[in-house]
Parts: C-alpha cells; sequence; structure tokens
C-alpha cells in the first residue's frame, strides 16, 4: 500500500546489528516496569503538514496487538505525550533484544485518521472470533495511490506525485528536514513484477540502483557503469537440516563431523551461483561469531571450506567407523542405512541440496535424493519423522535479527528439538518442558540432545575431560530476559560452541546481500552506510540524501 520509499523506519539494523536511529531520537527500556521506549524526533511530519506523532503510531501498531492479544508479546500500548510511544510487555525484556524488535524496523508513517476506526474495531471485539472476522475484512483493506495523495499520507523525503501503468513517481518534499540536502530530486520507479523483467530493466540502462547482487542473475550484459556497490554476509544461512531419529549413526558426532568434512562449500556457493563458504561452523553469520564468539571461534574444530577425505576418515575412525572402496561402514563392517535426502524444488535450498547429496554419495554415504514441491516437503519433514533423514533449510535470525535466533529451539530456522516450523506454538513449548521434566536427555521428536554435553576446554574433540552440561530451552528463554549484555554474550557463546561441538545441522553456505548503482552519474556513500538491513540501503542512501550527481 506504501512503498519503502514512502515512509521513515524507526531504525535500521546495520550488519554488525547496531541500529541507527532513523525517525526515533531515543529509546530506553524500564527493567522495572517491562516496557520500552521510544520518542519520535520532534521535527517528523507528514506530507499534508500535521505533525506525526505517538497517536499514529499507536493506532498502526494497536491493530497488530488486538488481532490477537493473546498470542501478542504485548500486555499493551500507551502514549503517555504524542511524542512518546510505550511498549508494555507480558513478560520481562532483554533489552537488547526488545530494541532489534520495536526499534528496527519500526514503521513510521501510518495515518491515525487511517488506522484508529481499525483499532477501535477490534478492541471493541467480544471475543477472538469476532476479531478473526474483523481479520478477514482487513485482507481486503485497499486504500488508493490517488488517496495517499490527496490526503498527504507519508513520511519521507520524497512525497508520491504519480502512478502509471508503467511506473510510480516520487519528488522531493520541501517540508522534510532533509529536503535541502537531497540532490536527487525526482524518482522514477519502473514496475517489474517478475525477475526477468528487472534484469531488462538494468541491461538496457533503465534504472540507475537496486537491491540484491548482479552477478549470477543477469542473462544479458549490463552496462559497465552498473556495478556492485557492497556486498555482504547476510543473516542467513542455508544447512542441512537432520533428522536423528531414525539413522543410528547419525546419532553419532564424528558421523556428523566427518559429513561437514566431506561437504564442500565452496563449490555449494559456486554451484548456486552466490553467497559466501562456511569458515567456522558457529552455528551463526561471521559478524555475530566475532561479536558474541570473539577469539573462542579461533579454537573450534575446523572442518574446512572444500571437501577433505582424510580428515572425514579420521573422524570416523574416532568412533569405530571405516571406509573401504568407497563405502562407508559401521564399528561391525557393515554397510550403512540409506540416507533419505528430499527438498523442495527449484530454489536454492534444492540446488544446495543436490550438490550436498552428491558429496556426501562420492565419498562413501548412501544417499538417495528426492525433491519434492516444497509444501509437500514442509508436511514431510514436520508430520512424517519417519521418511527422511536430510533436507536443506534457512539458518536464519529470523524475528529478532538478533544471535539468540540462530538456537532457536523451536524454529527448523535454528535448532529445532520440537514438533514445529517456523516458530514453536504452545503444544510444542508444552513438550519441551514436560521431556525436561520426565529427565529425557534426547527429543522423542527428532532424537537431538536437549541438555547436550560440551567440554569446557573449547576446541576440544572428545568428551573426556572437564564437561559441562548445557539446557538448550532454559537458555533459549533466558536470553528474553533482561539479563545482562555479558551474559547474553555468554548464552551465546555456549550454544556456539556446543553448535561447533555436536554439529546438530551443518550448514552450507551463507547467503548474500548487495546493493548495487549506476557510478558513472551517481556519487554513492560508503559501504557502512549502504549496509543498513532493512530494505534497501541504495533507497535508504536516497532517502537521506547521501546520494549525489557527479559532475561528468
Amino acid at each position: 500500500m506504501i512503498t519503502g520509499f514512502a515512509i521513515e523506519y524507526g531504525g535500521l539494523l546495520d550488519a554488525s546489528g547496531n541500529i541507527t536511529p532513523i525517525a526515533f531520537k531515543e529509546w530506553s527500556y524500564d527493567e522495572d516496569r517491562h516496557f520500552l521506549e521510544v520518542t519520535l524526533r520532534d521535527d517528523l511530519k507528514n506530507w499534508n503538514g500535521n505533525k506525526f506523532t505517538s497517536e499514529d503510531l499507536l493506532a498502526y501498531y494497536s491493530v497488530s496487538h488486538w488481532l490477537n492479544p493473546e498470542s501478542s508479546r504485548w500486555k499493551n500500548l500507551t502514549a503517555p505525550d504524542k511524542s512518546t510511544l510505550q511498549y508494555h510487555y507480558k513478560e520481562p525484556q532483554n533489552p537488547q533484544i526488545a530494541a532489534t524488535y520495536d526499534v528496527h524496523g519500526t514503521v513510521v508513517g501510518y495515518s491515525k485518521e487511517l488506522w484508529e476506526p481499525w483499532m477501535n474495531k477490534l478492541r471493541n471485539a467480544a471475543d477472538q472470533s469476532e476479531r478473526d472476522k474483523i481479520a478477514e475484512e482487513l485482507k481486503n483493506f485497499t486504500v488508493s495511490h490517488q488517496k495517499m495523495m490527496d490526503k498527504g499520507w507519508g513520511t519521507s523525503a520524497f512525497k508520491l506525485k504519480s502512478v502509471g501503468e508503467q511506473n510510480i513517481e516520487y519528488e522531493v518534499w520541501d517540508g522534510h528536514r532533509l529536503a535541502d540536502e537531497i540532490e536527487v530530486r525526482t524518482l522514477r520507479l519502473p514496475f517489474a513484477a517478475t525477475n526477468s523483467r528487472e534484469d531488462e530493466l538494468i541491461t538496457n540502462d533503465k534504472v540507475d540502483f537496486g537491491s540484491a547482487p548482479l552477478s549470477g542473475r543477469l542473462k544479458g550484459a549490463k552496462p559497465d557503469h552498473i556495478q556492485n556497490l557492497t556486498t555482504w554476509e547476510a543473516k542467513w544461512l542455508i544447512k542441512m537440516l537432520i533428522n536423528w531419529k531414525n539413522r543410528e549413526y547419525l546419532q553419532d558426532a564424528n558421523v556428523r563431523r566427518a559429513m561437514a568434512c566431506v561437504i564442500d562449500s565452496e563449490n555449494i556457493v559456486s554451484n548456486v551461483g552466490q553467497g559466501y563458504s562456511i569458515k567456522i561452523h558457529s552455528g551463526m553469520d561471521t559478524n555475530f561469531t566475532k561479536q558474541y564468539a570473539g577469539e573462542q571461534a579461533n579454537e573450534y574444530l575446523d572442518y574446512g571450506t572444500k571437501k577433505n577425505y582424510e580428515k572425514a576418515d579420521e573422524f570416523l575412525e574416532m568412533s569405530g567407523y571405516s571406509r573401504e572402496n568407497g563405502t562407508v561402514l559401521d564399528p561391525d563392517g557393515n554397510e550403512l542405512e540409506t540416507l533419505r535426502f528430499v527438498t523442495g524444488t527449484g530454489n536454492q535450498w534444492f540446488v544446495a541440496g543436490r550438490a550436498a547429496s552428491s558429496q556426501l554419495k562420492e565419498y562413501g554415504f548412501p544417499v538417495e535424493f528426492t525433491s519434492v514441491e516444497r509444501s509437500t516437503k514442509l508436511d514431510i519433514i514436520e508430520n512424517k519423522m519417519g521418511d527422511w533423514d536430510l533436507t536443506t533449510e534457512s539458518h536464519y535470525a529470523a524475528g529478532t535479527n538478533h544471535p539468540i535466533s540462530y538456537f532457536n529451539w523451536g524454529s527448523f530456522w535454528g535448532w529445532r528439538l520440537t514438533k514445529a516450523t517456523f516458530s514453536p506454538d504452545a503444544n510444542a513449548r508444552s513438550n519441551i518442558k514436560k521431556w525436561l521434566e520426565n529427565g529425557e536427555e534426547s527429543s522423542p521428536y527428532n532424537g537431538k540432545p536437549l541438555t547436550p554435553e560440551i567440554p569446557t576446554q573449547v576446541g576440544a574433540k572428545a568428551l573426556d575431560g572437564e564437561t559441562k552440561t548445557i539446557n538448550i530451552y532454559d537458555l533459549f528463554e533466558e536470553s528474553f530476559t533482561p539479563i545482562s549484555e555479558e551474559r547474553t554474550k555468554e548464552i551465546i557463546s555456549d550454544l556456539s560452541w556446543a553448535w561447533n561441538f555436536h554439529l546438530p545441522d551443518i550448514d552450507l553456505y551463507t547467503t548474500r546481500q548487495g546493493v548495487w548503482g549506476d557510478t558513472k552519474n551517481f556519487e554513492w556513500p560508503s559501504e557502512e552506510k549502504l549496509q543498513l538491513v532493512n530494505g534497501s540501503g541504495t533507497r535508504n542512501a536516497v532517502k537521506q540524501g547521501l546520494v549525489k550527481f557527479k559532475d561528468n
């Protein structure tokens, strides 16, 4: 309804997880009363000249809360004055994580006039059934671009000017605080419903900037002056998700380590056509590894970025396995049961899975590779645990954009100990609590350890020295409470070392983010300023007046 060019954001995360303020002047967490308070800039206005206030913000986010107040993480939201919004939480929060939820990417640009009627309707509903009916109405709720222009709804430096069949046009709004600093006065954004259409526009020199790295995507030759401005590691890895339940040998850490040594991450990146190889199996991207594991990560077990059969053989031998004539044998000299590797079709998960499957098979693991529609695959890996052993999925700091999410006990984007896909439901939480109370050491769902033991000596290969036991569920849940930064780092450090030691799943590669632009006609800001996570860094640079014309 309103594109990223029409609104401001509260703040934006950079590649290291730090928040740069945009529309929010400041924010703080009240540990006694459990609320996050954000303060809007004093000079924040709508295109119609009216001051944008916390009441506008309250109306929009209250709709999100009242759609299902039971599942909302907020108890309520309040606006004590026109510059301040308070997010009141049901439970005490870790201030760092609360900020990544409710400061980073907060949409600042939706008018109270637009959302207050919906807020009141949901708040006054008799029960959740009635709110669900209202939610269905909301799915069909639209606001025309013409109404946006007539009402002056928007807070960005660029005001919506016109919408045609081929493009949408913005012009600098003189009432914005940055108006005098912006050299690029008009934006014309062509519609590109498909990647092929976007590639056609790039090839024919019809666009000046955009997001996503250029390499590996353009079929035609691009103009020489259209270049990647910067690329960087995304917070989104692709992993080989392992079901420990069916094949006993997959429960052996040294077998999984051998598999990691066989996986040629560099080759997978080449097959996929973008990304970065896994240099350290820390369970996180490189930036978060440096921040939270620090020097400890230098001592982690090294599984390599290219295939290393010699090291794989060594790990197998540590548990009595062997490889003879290109076939992996168990400690009794028998061939292993076949690994059923299932992926979705026609996407990067498929390409990475096919490559990993071939690499494992080439080394000597028995692998049967199958691809199905993604919806079918999701059903299999969630509901038919007896039918598969390996698949590919994202390993992603989802929801929080904080490293703790890489170790989520209830998501296949994390550690995944229960029946769950993207996030745990009430049943998943109830189940894992019951298992822990009953003293279960491993998940009855997929066989992964609930309370793994790890060496206190980082880099040790075996549990023959001093060890400690960690509770993945408890550590993950503790990280969301109001603990210190030091304790947060300690939790993530333990979980990261546990990931490296046990390899519950095996990361295959890290995806790549990037932005590109016209380097002949425009001066672009530093890579640091372009690497803001929410939306396109080039878009934000244009909105902030950081892009200048070259004097050619």
